[in-house]
């Protein structure tokens, strides 16, 4: 299997508060094809501590090896294709060196790879259809004083997928809530005193 690529973007600002990314990569794939991705990236400072941005992009995703040719390979298999947007803000404060961010996404899949085992217990990579994903993050960050920083953060998502017209929560692979926390301490210069908490909200067998 042969796979070239090339890629490349451009960044225009023609304003100082406002900035405009577009780039674009051509795969070409020996089995699959040629396919063209795209990202669309603008962002705009109303304020000097306030950035809005979006990302719009889409993405191609060949199987790999390993689900083609592997015992649980499939021949047959078509790549993954996607659209993805985000739509978020960022706040800053340089008085307390702190940072809040809130972005929303949504994610829609082609083709989705997915590992089945069959009801003669028979297990193979295939298709499962179309997955819609969304969700919101949450992130702060912030110094307590001048050695300490605290780092906080939350995500919700939620998902369904369709397949022969069977719609299926996504729930199974992607846990709903994931969140968290992250304390950094320099007692000195040449120390750095860190602790995190990670919570993953429960996923269920498929």
């Amino acid at each position: 299997t042969t796979t070239i690529a090339g890629f490349g973007s451009l960044l225009w600002q023609p304003f100082d508060r406002f900035s405009l990314e577009v780039g674009t990569r051509l795969t070409s794939h020996s089995t699959f094809g040629e396919h063209l991705t795209y990202s669309f990236n603008p962002l705009w400072s109303p304020l000097s501590n306030i950035d809005l941005f979006v990302n719009v992009s889409s993405g191609f995703r060949a199987p790999s090896l390993y689900q083609l040719y592997s015992e649980y390979g499939t021949l047959s298999l078509s790549p993954e294709t996607s659209i993805n947007t985000e739509v978020g803000v960022s706040i800053y404060s340089n008085a307390y060196g702190t940072m809040a961010r809130i972005v929303a996404y949504q994610r829609d899949i082609e083709n989705a790879i997915e590992f089945v085992t069959d009801k003669n217990f028979i297990s193979s990579y295939q298709n499962v259809g179309s997955e819609f994903n969304r969700g919101i993050e949450m992130e702060v960050e912030s110094f307590v004083g001048k050695s300490l920083q605290m780092a906080a953060n939350v995500t919700y998502q939620e998902g369904h997928r369709l397949q022969n017209g069977r719609k299926q929560n996504t729930a199974i692979r992607r846990p709903n809530m994931i969140g968290g926390l992250r304390m950094l301490w320099r007692p000195s210069p040449r120390w750095t005193l860190t602790s995190s908490a990670k919570y993953i909200g429960s996923s269920e067998k498929g």
